[in-house]
């Protein structure tokens, strides 16, 4: 990797459907985001099950990823990271802790989707948004899950550091906000976002 280089985590997802349907998508981002940030090398920390996957899906990026299976491979990335495009998932949640700034997207076939918004009336997906009830990080779902959107806001948080803190201390205070007394605060957020859902009690 050459000096002076800039750390983009990419998490297409841990599913062979998840990663068919993003990685795509998220490599045409990427593409973007080279034309005006040349420095950035992927990193893309995956399961091994879909491993393969990624690395055949992405050989014909512009710029080689870094694939990663290792957990402590995954956390070292993460602590080096300027920035991070992410699947909607838990794996926001991890990276809301490390402190990296991102943009989280998401598709899914169009009758799962119709069918959705019609059972789950939520204002967001992502996990780190739904226990702030706020955008703090901007999800672009569907339709709204293009490379020229994505590029965008992955743009702005690379560009302009003030608006990458922001969001990273926007963040950081869900976090604190879940430490429970025992337990883990993954555990925590679990509840919480549980709690959100129609029919949960209250």
């Amino acid at each position: 990797m050459a000096e002076g280089a800039r750390l983009l985590i990419v998490m297409p997802g841990s599913r062979r459907s998840e990663v068919g349907r993003l990685l795509p998508v998220f490599g045409a981002t990427l593409d973007l985001l080279l034309q005006r940030f040349p420095d950035l090398v992927p990193v893309v920390p995956v399961a091994d099950a879909v491993a393969e996957s990624v690395r055949a899906g992405a050989a014909q990026w512009r710029v080689r990823p870094i694939v990663v299976t290792d957990s402590a491979d995954k956390f070292d990335a993460f602590a080096a990271a300027a920035g991070a495009l992410a699947k909607s998932g838990t794996s926001t949640l991890e990276l809301a802790m490390a402190g990296v700034p991102m943009v989280v997207s998401y598709r899914v076939n169009p009758v799962t989707a119709w069918i959705a918004r019609r059972l789950i009336k939520l204002r967001y997906v992502c996990i780190v948004n739904l226990l702030a009830d706020d955008a703090v990080v901007p999800e672009l779902i569907q339709q709204d899950a293009t490379p020229a959107r994505l590029a965008a806001e992955l743009g702005r948080l690379l560009a302009e550091p003030a608006e990458a803190a922001r969001q990273v201390a926007a963040s950081g205070a869900v976090i604190a906000a879940l430490r429970p007394s025992d337990g883990l605060p993954s555990d925590a957020a679990a509840w919480e976002v549980l709690s959100l859902l129609p029919g949960a009690a209250g």
